[in-house]
């Protein structure tokens, strides 16, 4: 599967065309589709951030995906959400998409909006691994173990 082609300007102010300028050779791409869902993605933030710690050619962003918003509302949503991250450093990791979320959905095979998804993606855009929803010790080893799979992949190609 391969993440689709799709742009939006992080909260830092920087445009970005996923999945080909994300920072990491890999990254791992949290979709929340409510506010509500921003409960599940704290789970995972500590854990992400160890181990983009552990495998320095990692990145992770957050990326709310909504509506196609006019311009002006979707400024009023950036700025809520602005204020809303505690980090200012973590607002070049928040890139909110405006996209038919229906068409998104279907084209990354995500059944429904009610939980938030993880997708570990290269540069590229193809998807080596995905879970849905909080964080739990299974998930996590899962990760481990295909970040670790991917990048002793990624060293034999150097």
């Amino acid at each position: 599967m391969i993440f689709p082609t799709v742009s939006g300007t992080a909260l830092s102010g920087q445009l970005h065309t996923l999945p080909f300028s994300l920072r990491g050779e890999f990254n791992i791409v949290v979709l929340a589709f409510e506010v509500v869902h921003q409960l599940l993605v704290q789970t995972w933030m500590s854990a992400l951030e160890d181990l983009q710690d552990l495998y320095p050619r990692l990145a992770f962003y957050e990326v709310p995906t909504l509506w196609p918003y006019s311009e002006e509302q979707r400024l009023i949503i950036d700025m809520g959400m602005r204020q809303a991250v505690a980090n200012p450093l973590l607002e070049d990791h928040v890139i909110p998409l405006y996209v038919d979320k229906g068409l998104f959905r279907q084209l990354l095979d995500l059944p429904t909006e009610n939980t938030i998804y993880l997708l570990l993606i290269d540069r590229e855009g193809e998807v080596f691994w995905r879970t849905t929803g909080e964080l739990t010790q299974e998930k996590l080893e899962s990760l481990i173990r295909t970040l670790d799979r991917v990048f002793d992949a990624d060293n034999e190609r150097l």
